[in-house]
């Protein structure tokens, strides 16, 4: 009777649970009750859902923000300034010289923006002869000499109706950073066109077919031909850089600045290009996401996984 009375029990408790009750008598049929159990899992079953509901605005974009830290191997593998020294610079602007103010803020770029012992060439054109197409080296390539460099600088002094040789300045690159490992940012200073029968996009072309590691950025001072800028826009791209404009002195400061800063790029996780920046820059604004952030160091410097949240500010430190 007891065991009769504990069945008895088993089967009201499986019952009020909604279950089931087997008594098993040897091992096969604990296989069977066990097969049926999985049976009965995924038998369909009634369930309810309850839901609430609230409405919130979505975040806006975050920022992301790329900087040098106090140990940061932010750096390429030289630099080479290419000024422009024809005769239009003789023109006045806000009552300055343009070689002046070029020269100034050249003076300013080696003082604080290009580290001391960096790899270093300049070459200028218009200088020397008037009514000519010369390109001279001033400084070969060599660790940068700040005082050294600025007295070179100083003295430049542009010739009546010397010409601009972009195309010849361009092509003698491959020569004047010869035996530099790593990526060369180069930075053209110019206020005009070429006018000495060059073909600057096949010395771009020719420097990249050689594999040239080049980073060519081309600023345009004082220029009013909106074809020009167009064009000088094209042979940057070419060149792997970019172009920067400059209408007056801050403009130039600020450009050449820019030139010399070490650029990044951020992907998007189907990998294509979405914004481009410069290490120690203006933050860039993003949609809210996941992306890779590549930095034009040497070498190369790759953060993945990089989160941007909405309306936050996320920092990487290099």
């Amino acid at each position: 009777m007891a065991v009769e009375r504990e069945q008895d029990i088993s089967q009201d408790w499986a019952s009020v649970n909604g279950g089931f009750y087997s008594y098993l008598a040897n091992e096969g049929e604990m296989e069977v009750a066990f097969d049926r159990v999985a049976t009965l899992l995924r038998r369909p079953a009634n369930y309810s859902l309850t839901m609430e509901t609230e409405y919130r605005e979505a975040p806006g974009p975050g920022l992301l923000r790329v900087v040098a830290g106090e140990e940061s191997d932010a750096a390429t593998g030289a630099v080479e300034l290419i000024l422009d020294a024809s005769g239009s610079m003789w023109q006045k602007l806000d009552g300055r010289f343009r070689i002046d103010i070029a020269k100034d803020v050249l003076t300013s770029a080696l003082n604080e923006h290009i580290p001391p012992g960096t790899l270093t060439a300049l070459r200028v054109f218009g200088h020397r002869k008037p009514n000519a197409c010369d390109t001279n080296l001033e400084i070969p390539l060599r660790p940068l000499d700040v005082e050294s460099a600025i007295t070179t600088v100083t003295g430049i002094t542009p010739q009546s109706l010397a010409k601009t040789p972009i195309a010849a300045s361009l092509a003698a690159v491959s020569q004047d950073l010869s035996g530099m490992d790593g990526t060369a940012i180069v930075v053209l200073v110019t206020d005009g066109k070429e006018t000495c029968e060059g073909n600057p996009d096949a010395e771009i072309e020719r420097l990249r077919d050689a594999g040239f590691k080049l980073s060519l950025n081309i600023v345009g001072f004082a220029i009013d031909d909106e074809e020009l800028e167009a064009q000088f826009s094209e042979w940057a791209g070419a060149g792997g850089g970019r172009y920067f404009g400059a209408t007056d002195a801050k403009g130039l400061k600020d450009a050449v600045e820019n030139a010399l800063a070490t650029p990044y790029t951020v992907y998007n996780q189907s990998g294509e290009a979405v914004a481009e920046g410069v290490v120690d820059g203006e933050p860039l604004e993003l949609e809210q996401g996941v992306y890779r952030v590549v930095i034009s160091t040497e070498p190369q410097q790759v953060f993945n996984a990089v989160e941007i949240a909405g309306e936050s500010d996320t920092k990487l430190s290099l």
